[in-house]
């Protein structure tokens, strides 16, 4: 979680002083489990918007003096053009390469003798019997297990529905990230601009490309209660069986002229001349009653930092002594 998402997450009370203690100690475990797959090697700077912003400058530096968040004051006309921002602050955030982490975590699977893995496999029933799940799968195969980790995404309530459990309160929001190439000027910078629907322009873990986002036109669209989107009529998918939204022949297209005219609006003219690459789409569930709590399914509403799997199907990890894995 970035400082705009802490700060933004702080000044609603979606998050106590406890739970930001939390997300520090978890952000310091997965820097010592995963601390090949980050990059800090790159500036990263925080403005506050003149207009339209939710916060300004004294409110925030009181966040970060309260939180001991290191910062230090730079002059906006650095990078931004003139009367745009009200103060701008560099500070230390991370990205990290999502494929290290990945193939770290296949790498330790494959040492481990008794799990096995199941790529890409349907669930097609779940059947509780004496405090055992046996579980059906696409191939005519059953799995008994004592217990299991829902870890689909969006695919969460779908899996609920499965064990006939209640699902949560969840709306969705189909979301595009720009994957774009950035001139020279902006190789090792990242720059959000807060509090509102603005924009975050920030390294694609170790890649040589940028992702950009923005809070009013990375959510294409929006719905609840269930996951259903104009063009799942045309697709492969359904409310209740989501697809890969980037194989998809149907997905929306590029909201990339937009996000790039807000940037340019707000960005010092040598910071122009970025070049569009590739769209990264998924559908993002989010905890109704996280606006109000520090209940959260996939993280706080503004300025995407990560951006998880496209496509979970219902993904299931049985527990028992032979762990396996759908």
């Amino acid at each position: 979680m970035g400082n705009d998402k802490l700060y933004e997450a702080s000044r609603r009370g979606v998050i106590s002083e406890e739970t930001y203690r939390e997300i520090l100690k978890y952000k310091e475990r997965f820097i010592h489990d995963f601390g090949e797959s980050i990059n800090s090697q790159f500036k990263a700077y925080y403005a506050i918007a003149n207009n339209e912003s939710l916060t300004n400058k004294s409110e925030y530096e009181d966040f970060m003096n309260r939180n001991n968040i290191p910062y230090s004051e730079v002059d906006p006309n650095t990078l931004f053009n003139s009367n745009k921002v009200e103060a701008l602050y560099l500070t230390k955030e991370y990205s990290y390469s999502y494929k290290i982490v990945l193939n770290k975590l296949l790498n330790h699977i494959s040492e481990v003798k008794n799990v096995d893995t199941f790529s890409g496999t349907k669930v097609i029933s779940i059947t509780d019997k004496n405090e055992r799940y046996q579980i059906e799968i696409e191939n005519g195969e059953y799995i008994e297990c004592k217990g299991v980790v829902n870890a689909t995404y969006a695919s969460t309530n779908i899996v609920s529905q499965l064990f006939n459990k209640p699902g949560f309160n969840l709306k969705y929001e189909l979301c595009e990230v720009i994957l774009c190439k950035v001139p020279d000027t902006l190789k090792d910078i990242g720059i959000t601009v807060m509090d509102g629907e603005f924009f975050s322009i920030m390294p694609f873990g170790f890649s040589k490309y940028h992702t950009l986002t923005s809070v009013h036109y990375t959510p294409h669209t929006v719905s609840s209660p269930e996951p259903s989107f104009p063009c799942m009529k045309n697709g492969s998918c359904s409310p209740h069986n989501i697809g890969n939204c980037n194989l998809c022949l149907h997905k929306p297209l590029t909201a990339y002229e937009a996000m790039k005219t807000q940037y340019e609006e707000f960005i010092h003219p040598q910071l122009h001349g970025i070049e569009y690459i590739s769209s990264m789409f998924a559908i993002k569930p989010i905890q109704i009653s996280s606006e109000k709590t520090d209940e959260t399914v996939s993280g706080g509403k503004h300025q995407p930092r990560c951006f998880l799997p496209a496509h979970v199907p219902p993904v299931l990890y049985p527990v028992r002594h032979s762990g396996r894995c759908l």
